[in-house]
């Protein structure tokens, strides 16, 4: 039988706290949870903030490191080179999938752009992580815009909406 695709995902944070791109990484792993089961991938998260070891399913662990940086890197950096791809859920963690890369170069990974940090976003490993990911997953038709007037490629650069959690929007 042949191994379970691997999938790693490096977050800045999940469950912590509710701000918008925790929202955001959350119904991203929703998704990826419903991918997993039915693809048969083993998807491991690795969150910066959160806490603690948590099974979200069957085929979906998430690893928090507390808010230690250098055993988050240390555990990305380690998942990184074993993963088949590796989801990056802020360019800030960019960097260590381009590690990752330097010791295994075709490794594939994706960085998900928000917004403002990529608006403002100057030179060095930041840049240079995201320049050389596989995929951006821009969460705007503006920010999509200014990661190709920045250099990334546009055909390498798709729309990934920001999502609103129902349970919580309600109208009137």
């Amino acid at each position: 039988r042949a191994p379970r695709p691997a999938v790693a995902v490096f977050q800045t944070e999940v469950f912590r706290t509710w701000g918008g791109i925790q929202t955001f990484n959350r119904h991203l792993l929703e998704a990826l949870i419903e991918l997993a089961e039915t693809r048969g991938w083993a998807v491991r998260v690795f969150s910066l903030r959160d806490r603690g070891r948590v099974d979200l399913s069957s085929s979906v662990r998430l690893w928090g490191a507390g808010g230690r940086r250098m055993r988050f890197a240390a555990a990305c950096l380690l998942n990184g080179f074993l993963a088949d791809a590796v989801v990056i859920g802020h360019v800030n963690l960019a960097p260590l999938a381009l590690v990752a890369r330097t010791i295994r170069p075709r490794l594939r990974y994706a960085v998900i752009a928000h917004g403002f940090e990529i608006w403002t976003l100057q030179g060095g490993l930041r840049r240079a992580g995201l320049r050389a990911s596989s995929l951006v997953a821009a969460v705007s038709h503006d920010t999509r815009a200014r990661l190709v007037a920045r250099g990334v490629e546009e055909q390498r650069v798709v729309l990934l909406p920001n999502t609103v959690d129902a349970a919580r929007f309600t109208i009137g």
